[in-house]
């Protein structure tokens, strides 16, 4: 006998977003002191994190793993899209603008605004 189950989008993407967050605040200081002494340069720096969630069949999110080197590498057009647009808004938050024409060149713009208040002393 088969059963039907529902999930609730909205709810399940939230607790995805809840695990990275807690995941991110608990490394928080590991990455403070890995740049502390970078010294007036440590704005110029940013690092990517691959989250690996499972999902159970009560659609429960689980933490497997964080990768701090994920792959870029693309094995199927959807994987690329996905890959294209994580690169194009990385780059957006640090300041440089992306383009998928190949033909522009970035450009450094200000730094977003989000990030000015960072500076810790």
């Amino acid at each position: 006998m088969q059963t039907k189950t529902s999930c609730q989008t909205d709810v399940l993407e939230q607790r995805i977003k809840d695990i990275c967050i807690k995941s991110c605040i608990t490394i928080e200081p590991l990455v403070y002191n890995s740049i502390a002494g970078m010294g007036t340069q440590k704005h110029c720096c940013f690092e990517i994190f691959g989250f690996d969630i499972l999902i159970d069949k009560h659609f429960n999110p689980l933490l497997v793993e964080v990768n701090c080197l994920p792959s870029l590498s693309s094995s199927s057009s959807v994987d690329k899209s996905i890959k294209t647009s994580l690169m194009g808004d990385t780059l957006t938050l640090v300041g440089i603008k992306y383009s998928d024409d190949e033909k522009v060149e970035p450009k450094i713009t200000r730094m977003p605004e989000i990030f000015k208040n960072l500076n810790r002393n």
